[in-house]
């Protein structure tokens, strides 16, 4: 199983938040009284939720008892499950469903965006943020270090972890099929680091995480350096010595409409069980 550590992944805490907080403006209208974030990590999107909709139940879902567990020390404030998001539905709908940076890990986007469509009260919102950075210079060399022969075999199955993001088009197609209002957008975040080595421990707390949790420590510093290696070519210095790292990502802010009795006939499969 994947170990998510929450400290390596805080260690660029500010840059990692820019994307919530560029998602949240857009959703500051909103009066919600019930707000889950799903894959709240370490709990710091869950308290911008908190202090943006203060008169709501904030409730955090994460797989990952390490993340669960810092958010609950990092803002006490909320609710937190343990739960993968892939299968999980609230024993009530919800206002708001936001996600920052985790349905790049699910799979099947299309039925994924319906099913929680129906985990929305009418005029409820999905609000999301994902990494469109499979093509980029970071993750291509990722891809070809585990190639290594020396990797191939024990990295094989993370290769399916993580697949390309559908086009704009398509997430539109699917989205208007449940959501009245759609908002969508890409951005490209240049992040400035002071070197290549920052970049790498960007990388380990969070795309390189499930490559490193099947390697033992010899093979993780091999694999490192190795790709240290990879993305030095790719990553020119500036003439200050730093680097900038390139990172899109892609959003959208969707919403159900308010049509009588949308609320009606919905039924949890979790319901009067324990969802952790």
């Amino acid at each position: 199983m994947v170990e998510w550590n929450p400290e390596q992944y805080l260690q660029f805490k500010q840059d990692r938040l820019r994307p919530v907080y560029d998602l949240v403006r857009r959703i500051e209208y909103l009066s919600p009284k019930t707000v889950v974030d799903l894959g709240c990590g370490p709990g710091t999107s869950t308290q911008i939720l908190g202090e943006q909709f203060v008169q709501a139940k904030i409730t955090g879902l994460d797989n990952s008892q390490n993340m669960i567990d810092e958010a609950r020390k990092n803002y006490p404030d909320a609710d937190y499950v343990v739960a993968d998001a892939n299968g999980w539905v609230p024993d009530n709908q919800v206002d708001l469903l936001f996600s920052n940076a985790v349905f790049h890990w699910l799979p099947d986007h299309e039925n994924l965006l319906s099913r929680l469509a129906g985990a929305l009260n009418a005029g409820g919102t999905l609000a999301v943020q994902m990494p469109d950075n499979m093509a980029e210079p970071s993750h291509l060399a990722m891809k070809q270090v585990a190639g290594n022969e020396r990797f191939e075999k024990l990295l094989q199955p993370q290769f399916s972890s993580r697949n390309d993001l559908a086009s704009v088009d398509e997430y539109y197609e699917w989205l208007k099929r449940d959501f009245v209002s759609i908002d969508l957008w890409r951005t490209s975040y240049a992040h400035i680091l002071p070197g290549h080595s920052h970049i790498v421990d960007w990388m380990k707390g969070a795309a390189l995480t499930p490559f490193l949790s099947a390697l033992d420590q010899s093979l993780q510093k091999e694999f490192l350096d190795d790709y240290l290696d990879a993305i030095s070519n790719s990553y020119p210095n500036q003439n200050d010595g730093n680097v900038i790292f390139h990172f899109p990502r892609l959003f959208f802010v969707a919403r159900k409409g308010q049509e009588v009795g949308s609320t009606t006939g919905y039924h949890s499969p979790f319901a009067g069980t324990n969802a952790r």
